[in-house]
């Protein structure tokens, strides 16, 4: 059965917007409808059929939009679905080929109507980042392959600030890009982390920094930092004293350091505050960020029980609670998370299943 189950809290419309985007990443095509006991979800509705009345092909991705109240579905292959609003959800139109869709990732529609969609290869057509204007228009395509250390970089997902910042994640790749409103490269943010421990410990703004930042770990001798661009200083600067490169020669026994990790990220959003969150497949963490980009905290631990995270693949955000929803492929569950306790996990729900409960 290939379907997307839609869900209800009776809370609040935002978080069935919230779970409407979390719920299309269990792409495996179940339906998410078990019920974790004194949680208060009810099923509302579960939509097999595309636009032409066929049954739904895998589900991949999707998005709200609140303004329309509207759900653009990945789904069917190389096509766009997007279904009206609740209680029928029944599908309006779909784009696809026709438009200049080969493969498509991800989307979000942001406040001017404009869709972003995130694409693989197709045809003689490189990975790429397609924008569509309100009449379903291409009004850009934005490429990787030209920028230093994104050679082969496949756009994945994408968000955008309302100050026009676009902030894009590849397949598990270091970080995200951060754009301009022209699609213009403009930096990067890549969470680094020491490598046994998962604590985090700085974020470079791009690759050069972060090959310096790694070329800093284990060396027995450092001079001053004169040398040093002016990035590679500050990253030096804000690390804990004992992280720091020794200035004086020692014993390869008394300088030994922690390794340090870029985090992969395969995801990003951005919830009504313009906070970025960045999920990380492979440390099952879920890095926070301010609106100017400053780190908060990460929430999440990896295992494969109750509470813990086995490989996240989906983030949404309800910005009444501050609560926080976490999609885990593996264990086909969602874990909710609140935002005032930097992310303590409270409780989850879902489960493998192909019917209602």
């Amino acid at each position: 059965m290939k379907c997307l189950s839609l869900l209800h809290m009776n809370v609040s419309k935002n978080l069935i917007a919230a779970l409407f985007f979390a719920v299309a990443f269990l792409h495996s095509g179940m339906a998410l409808c078990a019920m974790e006991e004194g949680v208060p979800f009810d099923v509302v509705k579960i939509v097999t059929k595309d636009e032409q009345g066929k049954p739904m092909k895998l589900p991949f991705a999707l998005f709200y939009h609140p303004k329309r109240d509207e759900i653009y579905l990945i789904g069917g292959g190389s096509k766009i679905i997007v279904y009206g609003p609740e209680p029928v959800f029944l599908p309006i139109f779909a784009f696809g080929e026709g438009r200049g869709i080969s493969k498509p990732y991800g989307v979000f529609v942001d406040e001017n109507d404009r869709i972003y969609v995130c694409q693989d290869k197709g045809g003689d057509l490189p990975p790429r980042l397609t924008i569509f204007n309100a009449a379903l228009f291409i009004e850009r395509e934005v490429t990787f392959n030209t920028i230093e250390g994104m050679e082969g970089f496949k756009p994945y997902k994408a968000a955008k600030q309302k100050n026009g910042m676009l902030y894009v994640a590849g397949q598990n790749t270091d970080g995200v890009a951060v754009l301009d409103d022209k699609g213009n490269y403009v930096r990067h943010i890549i969470p680094v982390v020491e490598k046994y421990t998962g604590r985090m410990q700085s974020t470079v703004t791009s690759m050069k920094g972060l090959r310096d930042l790694l070329g800093l770990a284990g060396k027995k001798t450092t001079a001053a930092h004169d040398d040093m661009d002016e990035e590679t200083q500050q990253i030096i600067a804000n690390l804990p004293a004992e992280l720091r490169p020794q200035t004086k020669s020692t014993t390869e026994k008394d300088q030994r350091a922690p390794e340090y990790m870029p985090v992969k990220v395969n995801n990003v959003i951005i919830d009504g505050k313009d906070r970025l969150y960045l999920a990380s497949e492979e440390l099952s963490r879920i890095f926070v960020y301010d609106r100017n980009e400053n780190f908060l905290f990460a929430f999440g631990q990896k295992g494969g029980a109750s509470g813990k995270l086995s490989r996240p693949r989906g983030v949404a955000v309800d910005d009444k609670k501050n609560w926080a929803y976490v999609v885990d492929y593996m264990r086909h569950t969602i874990l909710a998370y609140d935002f005032y306790q930097e992310g303590k996990f409270m409780f989850e729900f879902g489960g493998q299943g192909l019917s209602p409960g």
